[in-house]
């Protein structure tokens, strides 16, 4: 942008500068012309005076002629010192031809100065746009580098999206893991209660036996006693022996005991036995 701008100063300068460098040459060139016309009327003027004058009058007024172009002296001054005068509408001729000349010298010199200024200006507009030039190529430098900067950070990001891939995959393997040790360990928490239940089942059965068991001996042993009672003789030595016939009678129990085992329901015992190997 700098050296847009820059370009376009030097070329307004330049455009500004032409105008000024044609007219310069306009001047010049009128004020040849100017000058080429102004003495061939002096040399024509010159001319007829010499033929009015005569030899003598004609050299002096020569010698009076290149005096004021040389010095640029009015005619009035060789008046003065004695040489012959010119006609009035000579002198003024002569008069407005180096009046005309001064201030075409004066344009002249002021179009020279313009025309320096705006050298100048483009030597300065020139300068600028070197600087520009210059500053365009260090950014353009910097821009390299930057793009060198983004570039290696893009593979860096580009690596980094990589191992973020990678965890991300990890994590959903971590949670499909955890998933699964989740429900194994509900799996594991229900194979207790099922096993509790089968417990409670064997405690429920064992409990059924024992009652069982229970009330056959209860029976057994109401008989027993029955027929101890009936017999008093037997009874009342056991009495005064200090138990003969009471041991009879408690091995008699422990053997009605193992019978009524044994005469259990073979169902229920198989049962109970699967269960109680189940449990364990």
């Amino acid at each position: 942008m700098e050296a847009d701008a820059a370009r376009a100063r030097v070329e307004a300068a330049l455009q500004s500068a032409k105008p000024t460098v044609e007219a310069l040459h306009q001047l010049q060139t009128s004020t040849r012309d100017s000058l080429t016309a102004l003495l061939k009327r002096l040399q024509t003027a010159k001319a007829r005076e010499r033929d009015k004058t005569g030899h003598e009058q004609g050299s002096q007024t020569e010698a009076g002629t290149r005096l004021s172009e040389t010095s640029g002296a009015p005619a009035a001054e060789h008046r003065d010192a004695g040489t012959s005068p010119l006609p009035s509408s000579r002198d003024t001729q002569l008069e407005h031809a180096l009046q005309e000349q001064t201030q075409l010298r004066g344009r002249i010199a002021r179009l020279e100065a313009a025309l320096a200024a705006h050298k100048r200006a483009a030597g300065e507009a020139d300068g600028d746009l070197a600087q520009v030039r210059a500053r365009e190529a260090q950014l353009q430098s910097f821009c390299s580098s930057l793009g060198h900067a983004y570039e290696s950070k893009a593979s860096e990001c580009r690596a980094l999206r990589d191992i973020l891939i990678a965890q991300q995959d990890q994590l959903k393997q971590i949670k499909t893991e955890e998933k699964t040790a989740r429900r194994s360990h509900k799996a594991s928490q229900t194979e207790p209660t099922e096993s509790a239940s089968e417990m409670e089942t064997v405690r429920e059965g064992i409990e059924c036996l024992t009652e069982d068991i229970k009330s056959r001996i209860a029976a057994d042993m109401s008989r027993l006693v029955k027929g101890a009672q009936s017999s008093k003789t037997a009874a009342g030595e056991g009495r005064a022996s200090g138990g003969g016939d009471g041991g009879v009678s408690v091995v008699g129990l422990v053997e009605r005991l193992g019978e009524l085992v044994i005469a259990m329901d073979d169902d229920r015992v198989m049962r109970l036995a699967s269960l109680t190997a189940r449990s364990s």
